[in-house]
């Protein structure tokens, strides 16, 4: 059996805090929970959030043990929007094994603005400030093969 769950920490710290920001900060990690072994390169995660005005926004991966070059992002705009969301941040891996038991290790990443105005991330769908380590995260959405394996998209 083949399942995946994301994990999620606010562990970054910011002078601006977290309610107001001018890049949203979310670290990630995707865990095997099942029996079988996992390609990576058929995962896909979701980060959903409201895009806070028209700008262009830029990704950036800051670190992951894989390295930065093995992944790949996308920002999709929703369409009807969707409570605490108007835009999800795609992020894909490269084709690797991860085993049952096994994780990602830690992925930092950055979504920013053209302009560098600020977020608001009281009204985001996966935005959680609480978790300090890393925690089950059910509004990061998983999916395998395009198809949902883990979370609850919004409504």
């Amino acid at each position: 059996m083949r399942a995946a769950r994301s994990r999620s920490s606010s562990r970054f710290s910011s002078p601006w805090g977290w309610a107001r920001r001018p890049a949203r900060c979310p670290r990630l990690r995707v865990v095997n929970t099942g029996t079988a072994a996992i390609d990576l390169g058929t995962l896909t995660i979701r980060y959903w959030y409201t895009a806070d005005g028209t700008q262009q926004q830029s990704w950036a991966c800051d670190y992951t043990p894989d390295g930065c070059a093995n992944l790949r992002a996308r920002f999709v705009a929703v369409s009807p929007a969707r409570t605490g969301a108007d835009t999800y941040l795609e992020i894909g891996f490269a084709p690797r094994t991860l085993n049952p038991g096994g994780a990602t290790g830690d992925l930092q990443d950055r979504v920013f603005k053209s302009d560098w105005s600020s977020y608001s991330q009281t009204n985001d769908y996966s935005f959680n400030a609480a978790p300090t380590t890393y925690a089950d995260s059910a509004r990061v959405t998983v999916y395998l093969n395009g198809t949902l394996v883990w979370g609850t998209e919004p409504t």
